[in-house]
């Protein structure tokens, strides 16, 4: 019981940096144990992570840094490593192929194994249900039990910089409040504002064959600007009034709406981007029965103020989504007004 309870604690702390140690706070996800620390030298915010222990003897943790940086990390009390040693492994979530990776010895019994910066792979993980690790000649089998909560809480905890933000209603909600106040005049000049830049984006990310949507089409879909493309259909909302604290929790709130909303299973995840860039990104997927709905967002900050939030949506398969808010992003500093 003790190694259980206490190489939890010591593991956390440990993965991301060996120099980071003082526990901001901890948190429980399902069985697995986080939280947030910070840097010993510096005392700022350095990562959050949570592990979870095996009959194996094995614990098991994923971390996530200050700089968005992920990574898995092992422990197990009998190892006897070389601190610093590096050696290859191979992983598999489910089914997939083989990924090799390098993990390094952060102490006689704790490695960590970095993790490649792809939604992809993110989302893999959030969605698996077994990975199998191929090292020193042995093949050890984890089940990702509660993944789905615990990656996106710790990116939360990390976009957050380890701290509980307490949010009394969401801003982004289209269908619980205006987003461009009461003011029918300023609604329709948000309406002009949204389409014309949509138009603008659209066109400047190469979207081929886009329709946009006047307002007696598809009423059901709520925006400023609406527009259909193939199998994907997307919006762009204009928030005046949106504050740059609440742009700051974006993903917070854009996952919040969006799993409060479905019925069914839910998966989330906020994308890493450069940190020098001002944008958040989000997707989301609600699976009810055989109906599945994938939500890419992409917000950015207003020059006049508040901010803009793109979304692109598909049902069925995700990959439209995907690539339609990749062509957004690679497009969206060239449509943005300066």
């Amino acid at each position: 019981m003790f190694w259980c309870i206490s190489s939890l604690l010591a593991v956390v702390a440990l993965l991301a940096s060996p120099a980071s140690a003082a526990t901001m706070r901890t948190f429980s996800i399902g069985s697995w144990l986080g939280g947030a620390y910070t840097n010993d030298t510096t005392n700022a915010f350095n990562h959050c992570a949570a592990s979870g222990s095996y009959a194996s003897g094995i614990t098991v943790t994923f971390a996530i840094s200050q700089n968005f940086n992920w990574s898995m990390g092992f422990a197990h009390p009998a190892w006897r490593l070389q601190r610093g040693s590096v050696f290859d492994i191979a992983f598999t979530v489910d089914d997939t192929p083989p990924i090799i990776a390098k993990a390094t010895a952060l102490s006689a019994i704790v490695v960590e194994v970095p993790l490649d910066d792809s939604a992809e792979l993110f989302a893999r993980f959030r969605r698996g249900y077994v990975l199998r690790v191929a090292a020193a000649s042995q093949v050890f089998s984890f089940n990702l039990t509660g993944t789905s909560q615990l990656l996106p809480a710790l990116l939360t905890c990390a976009q957050n910089r380890g701290t509980v933000v307490r949010m009394a209603s969401n801003p982004f909600d289209v269908k619980s409040s205006s987003s461009s106040g009461s003011n029918a005049l300023q609604d329709a000049g948000a309406k002009a504002e949204a389409t014309a830049l949509a138009a603008n984006l659209l066109s400047a990310a190469g979207v081929q064959g886009f329709t946009l949507l006047n307002p007696a089409e598809y009423p059901e879909i709520k925006g400023d600007a609406r527009w259909i493309q193939g199998a994907t259909f997307g919006t762009l909302n204009i928030y005046p009034k949106v504050t740059r604290e609440e742009l700051k929790n974006i993903s917070a709130y854009l996952i919040g709406g969006d799993a409060k909303a479905c019925k069914g299973t839910f998966f989330s995840g906020a994308i890493p981007d450069s940190a020098a860039a001002p944008f958040g990104r989000v997707f989301t997927t609600c699976q009810t029965g055989d109906n599945t709905l994938t939500s890419y967002y992409l917000a950015a900050p207003r020059k006049a103020g508040g901010a803009y939030v793109i979304s692109t949506i598909s049902l069925g398969p995700e990959k439209p989504a995907k690539e339609a808010d990749s062509l957004l992003r690679s497009a969206v500093f060239k449509a943005l007004p300066n």
